[in-house]
């Protein structure tokens, strides 16, 4: 009798056994830390009681220390901003004086040199006076001093009161100025002209300063409408130097220029974007630009505004007029197919 052969009669039932066994994987050793270490680590935890109140007292030594810093140069600024605004008050006064002695000679002189000494003399005063209302602008604004005063407004007369705030200089440099406005603007709306105007017109400005060819664009749209009101668009494009990427973020900032030989070369104190940004952003608005050197700059944010139905435009506002004539320009064209276009 074969054994092999009967085991497998008796176990039929059962699986046969595998070959080998898999190899068991050995239980790692528990490992605990010898005396020596030990010793070390309760010498470490010993230290760090030790250091814990050093440590905690120069945390709170060094937290004042930087709340101190801090405290300082809020002072230290608020000191100059009350500082620089006392100051624009004391100058307005003796400014007031020679501009009014420099309009009563330019009445009385003939001789064409002295009347264009004259001129300069008032230019020079005009530009100062622009600086010291910067200044008292931005002093407002850092004080929390500048409170909305919404009301009704003409926006077509605001808009071009923009355009004529800057058209004697981009005359006199030779650039084009044009406004598109789009038709589908209602005539009155509601909000802060004030600050609208202000910060239009210290970009347009701006356009006008930094290009030396081509033009300045000013362009009012509707973005989109709601049950509250619509989101008005307003953008300032120009064709001048434009500004590199590194400084879009810094040309915001109070006395800063893009480049530090452009104060030199255009002029100016580098309030006109910091007041505009701040003017814009109290309105609930984000002041965006878009720049590449030589190409030119865009400037843009836009406004929930509402508009007011139940004004009606009078006879000679832009109403129904193909082409119309504005009396602040006798020769400028306002053209409204489907925008009312204004150039200069």
């Amino acid at each position: 009798m074969n054994p092999s052969h009967g085991t497998k009669q008796q176990n039929g039932d059962l699986p046969a056994a595998p070959d080998s066994e898999p190899a068991k994987i050995p239980a790692q050793a528990h490992t605990y830390p010898d005396e020596a270490q030990l010793h070390r680590l309760e010498m470490h935890n010993a230290v760090l009681r030790l250091a814990r109140p050093t440590l905690e007292d120069r945390l709170t030594e060094r937290t004042d220390e930087l709340a101190s810093a801090l405290a300082a140069a809020e002072t230290a600024s608020r000191a100059k901003t009350v500082f620089l605004n006392n100051m624009s008050h004391e100058l307005f006064t003796p400014l007031n004086g020679i501009m009014g002695v420099n309009q009563l000679l330019m009445r009385n002189i003939s001789e064409p040199w002295q009347l264009e000494h004259l001129k300069a003399s008032q230019a020079a005063a005009y530009q100062l006076l622009e600086l010291l209302n910067n200044v008292l602008d931005m002093a407002r604004i850092e004080f929390d001093k500048v409170l909305l005063n919404e009301s009704s407004f003409d926006l077509a007369a605001l808009l071009q009161g923009v355009v004529a705030g800057i058209g004697s200089r981009a005359k006199a440099k030779g650039l084009s100025v044009q406004l598109d406005c789009a038709a589908s603007l209602p005539p009155f709306l509601m909000g802060d002209a004030l600050c609208i105007h202000q910060a239009l017109i210290h970009l347009a400005d701006n356009a006008v300063k930094f290009t030396d060819r081509g033009g300045v664009t000013l362009v009012v749209e509707i973005r989109s409408r709601n049950a509250l009101g619509m989101q008005v668009a307003f953008s300032v494009t120009d064709t001048g130097i434009g500004i590199a990427a590194a400084d879009l973020e810094r040309i915001f900032l109070a006395f800063e220029q893009a480049d530090n030989t452009s104060t030199r070369a255009y002029g100016g104190a580098g309030l006109g974007l910091a007041i505009s940004k701040a003017l814009i952003a109290l309105m609930g608005g984000e002041l965006e630009v878009s720049s590449s050197p030589g190409q030119g700059s865009t400037f843009a944010f836009t406004l929930n505004l509402k508009a007011v139905t139940q004004k009606e435009r009078t006879p000679d506002q832009l109403r129904g007029a193909d082409v119309t004539t504005h009396p602040i320009w006798p020769e400028a064209k306002i053209r409204q197919k489907p925008y009312m276009k204004l150039c200069m």
